[in-house]
């Protein structure tokens, strides 16, 4: 039997339901397909790691292959494709050059297992073969992986215009070398026949509709010099993804690779070869200063001061940090107890010297279940560097765990410091790794595997909230508060309105980064304890660093914009209703205390805190008014 592309027919009763992964992979935060495909290739390269040699990743852009040498790889595929078209899947011109995106990993143990595995109800984390390829949300990686959803391989497919890509990976164990390629495209019919999305370029059996890598020497030898692979017999994978977006190009591709994984290159954890030229920790502020100087959403020169804060970062020694906190047994971890004024002074000295400083903070990493058998509670450390830079034009926050960015979550809001978080200490980073979405870009107190830690809600708002608390600290209040803080965001449109808040296209909008210059209506100081911000579906309100300011109760109003009148007057519970289940809210250190039509009422606890509702119609436009009540003390 020849290699060929194959989809198993529909079976009768069977639920039919077209792959939604693709939507994982464009978060608008994330920064487009490439920087998802960077994101997920490298991650799982990372855990591949073979020894304690650096990750080598090729990255390489063939701009033009030769139909007649890529065409036996596709003949079959053509009906398929044609069939399923729907304006995602575009079908190419299979006569003239195409573009190919390859990307390879050395220095791991490629996809190591059993390739005729059919089904695996426990999770094994030695059959790397069978979860790569026949698995979507199911994964056999450890609590201790970076990734964990089983979703990140789905971005191959996507990366390509007609969802299809091609793996050929050579294991450590026994050097074998084995091929395949899938495509992903919905439920369609060719002739009489009902085919299902998931096909395969593959061999099978007599009878069989079960894919079975290919293994001989030659198709294969075949494959790796058509797409120009560097692997012959180093264990990894290597994987090939025809006709990418017109827009992903090698210099989208080199900013992506130094914007997300810095500092795994910084630390010698992970070294890059794009389009032959070679990224390491000892070249890397080169190779950043020859990229071109204008690039959409690619700010160099504060790039090149970001690198320089964490190569100060990770070559401080321990008596450099200022050590926070040890963990209370039985409570939930509270920044007031982690700053008595002596260390606070000590910061602030440093900080005032030196416009940077460093903190190691500890706090209680406990599963119910370890709590129940009185096991020993655990500690973990997480680390947190800030520095003052005058240059900045907007607030900068990082967050690093295992290396793998967190571009979603929120961090301070004050101009001219930059902040970085990075979680490495292994038992803190399991718990945290359990609380990310399956893009890897934030956190969420509600994922389900998180429910299993103590206090795990709380314990994650102090780690998100360490840059807003930390950096407020060291900061004069005078110093924190910014008259643009609500830019683009809160406008008045009448003196006796009140605070109104609008977001323009939520589906599509990109969600507030920071501040810049662009003038608004110039609010009192006072008037400013709390701020808030577009987020990918719907709008976050949360405190500000003034946080002298008594909010007692917040009162948000919502409304579509409309044409002519007050959105407000003309809000219809038909077009949203927080009575209903679609719309949610998530909130930090804060009590619902009433929801209803178009209103929602909370009770503030403390501070910092956070509300994001989301559930709006992505294509309408959605205004907020804001009303607070003060309390007659102080939060913190």
């Amino acid at each position: 039997m020849l290699p060929h592309w194959f989809f198993p027919p529909h079976q009768d009763g069977y639920l039919a339901q077209d792959p939604i992964q693709r939507s994982f992979f464009t978060v608008e935060s994330i920064g487009g397909l490439e920087q998802a495909l960077v994101r997920e290739a490298i991650q799982n390269a990372l855990d591949a790691r073979s020894g304690n040699e650096p990750v080598l990743i090729r990255f390489a852009l063939l701009n033009s292959v030769d139909p007649n040498d890529y065409a036996p790889f596709f003949g079959d595929l053509i009906p398929h494709l044609e069939a399923a078209a729907d304006g995602v899947v575009e079908v190419p011109d299979f006569s003239s050059p195409m573009k190919f995106v390859i990307v390879e990993d050395f220095n791991t143990t490629g996809l190591e297992g059993d390739p005729e595995k059919n089904y695996i109800q426990v999770p094994a984390p030695d059959q790397d073969f069978y979860y790569f390829w026949r698995n979507i949300g199911r994964t056999g990686k450890t609590e201790s992986n970076r990734g964990r959803w089983g979703l990140g391989k789905t971005v191959f497919p996507a990366a390509s215009t007609f969802q299809t890509f091609f793996g050929l990976t050579c294991r450590q164990s026994d050097g074998q070398r084995m091929l395949m390629g899938q495509s992903v495209l919905k439920h369609h019919t060719i002739g009489n026949t009902h085919y299902t999305p998931y096909g395969y370029f593959a061999l099978t059996r007599a009878n069989s509709q079960f894919a079975l890598p290919i293994t001989d020497s030659d198709p294969v030898d075949h494959f790796r010099e058509t797409f120009k692979l560097m692997r012959k017999n180093k264990p990894g994978l290597s994987i090939v993804i025809p006709a990418p977006a017109q827009d992903m190009t090698i210099d989208s591709i080199k900013i992506a690779c130094i914007q997300q994984y810095y500092y795994a290159i910084m630390v010698g954890d992970l070294y890059l070869l794009i389009n032959d030229v070679n990224v390491k920790r000892d070249n890397l502020e080169e190779f950043t200063r020859a990229l071109p100087d204008s690039i959409e959403g690619f700010d160099k020169a504060a790039f090149l001061r970001t690198l320089s804060f964490v190569s100060w970062a990770i070559n401080l020694e321990a008596e450099d940090y200022i050590q926070l906190g040890q963990p209370h047994e039985k409570s939930a971890p509270n920044w007031n107890d982690y700053l008595p004024e002596n260390q606070l002074q000590t910061a602030r000295e440093r900080f005032e010297a030196d416009g940077k400083v460093a903190f190691r903070v500890g706090m209680k990493v406990e599963r119910k279940r370890e709590k129940r058998q009185k096991q020993q509670i655990h500690t973990g450390w997480f680390k947190v560097f800030i520095e003052r830079d005058d240059q900045l034009k907007k607030p900068e926050s990082h967050y690093l765990r295992n290396g793998i960015r967190l571009v979603d979550i929120k961090g301070h809001s004050l101009r001219g410091i930059r902040a970085l978080v990075v979680i490495d200490d292994e038992k803190l980073s399991k718990m945290l790794g359990d609380a990310e979405n399956p893009a890897h870009t934030e956190w969420q107190k509600d994922a389900p595997a998180f429910k299993q830690f103590e206090h795990g809600p709380s314990s994650l708002s102090f780690v998100k909230n360490s840059l807003a608390v930390l950096a407020g600290k060291l900061t004069k209040a005078a110093d924190a508060v910014e008259q643009d803080l609500l830019k683009d965001i809160f406008y008045l449109e009448n003196p006796n309105d009140g605070l109104t808040a609008k977001t323009s296209g939520i589906q599509g909008e990109k969600p507030d980064q920071g501040i810049t210059d662009t003038g608004i209506v110039n609010l009192p100081k006072r008037d400013q304890p709390i701020t808030s911000r577009k987020t990918a579906n719907g709008i976050e309100i949360s405190s500000s660093e003034i946080s002298e300011h008594r909010v007692g109760t917040l009162h948000l109003r919502f409304a579509y914009e409309v044409v002519r009148g007050n959105p407000f007057q003309k809000y219809s519970p038909l077009d949203f209703s927080f009575d209903d289940l679609g719309m949610r809210i998530e909130s930090e250190n804060v009590e619902v205390a009433g929801q209803s039509a178009n209103l929602l009422t909370v009770h503030v606890l403390g501070v910092p805190f956070r509300v994001r509702v989301t559930g709006f119609d992505g294509l309408r436009d959605v205004v907020m008014k804001v009303d607070w009540d003060e309390e007659g003390e102080d939060l913190q």
